[in-house]
């Protein structure tokens, strides 16, 4: 109705989930500061901040603080003892970053864009069950494990039949996260 009378609606809300459906631009405020405004499809797929991708997506993003190493595939994230293979796509930022001495970076990566596998498949790294969730919705599950002093996710079908503590093949998806400076 406010359309066609051509007047402009600004609505609060702290669920991002309702703003994504309601909105046709979204400001993104935290602690008085503008985060990003654009339109809902954009603020979920090309977050201009880590904070943002963390609050826009359910499950939450990923998000992983680790040092940017060289691996005989290309760059790659080091977390602890764990070496994630950058997405095609991340290479060149991760190439800047260590070329201007940045070694330190934050990934984000949507769990949707995380394949967990039994079956080893090229780039994918072993990793042991943490938890396993079934996901809202949907034929898959949510597999939850340890990295970094945190929790990183991904989906499964629901038919691999998982068990907690199973080492599985974790992936990411072609042309999918993001590289960030830790805000928070």
């Amino acid at each position: 109705m406010a359309k066609s009378r051509g007047a402009t609606n600004v609505y609060v809300t702290h669920d991002c989930r309702e703003a994504l459906g309601l909105s046709e631009r979204i400001l993104v405020l935290n602690e008085g500061r503008v985060l990003q405004i654009d339109k809902p499809r954009t603020i979920y797929h090309q977050p201009a901040t880590d904070h943002v991708g963390h609050l826009f997506g359910d499950p939450a993003m990923n998000l992983v603080d680790g040092q940017i190493v060289k691996t005989d595939n290309g760059l790659g994230l080091a977390v602890d003892h764990i070496q994630f293979l950058l997405p095609e796509h991340l290479q060149s930022s991760a190439a800047q970053r260590l070329s201007a001495g940045q070694t330190q970076c934050r990934l984000g990566i949507r769990p949707s864009e995380v394949k967990v596998s039994t079956q080893q498949v090229k780039h994918a790294i072993s990793m042991p069950i943490y938890t396993i969730e079934h996901a809202p919705d949907s034929e898959k599950l949510v597999v939850y494990f340890e990295v970094g002093g945190g929790f990183f996710g991904g989906f499964a079908d629901a038919e691999e039949h998982l068990t907690v503590q199973q080492a599985v093949w974790v992936q990411f998806k072609p042309n999918s996260g993001h590289l960030f400076d830790a805000s928070f």
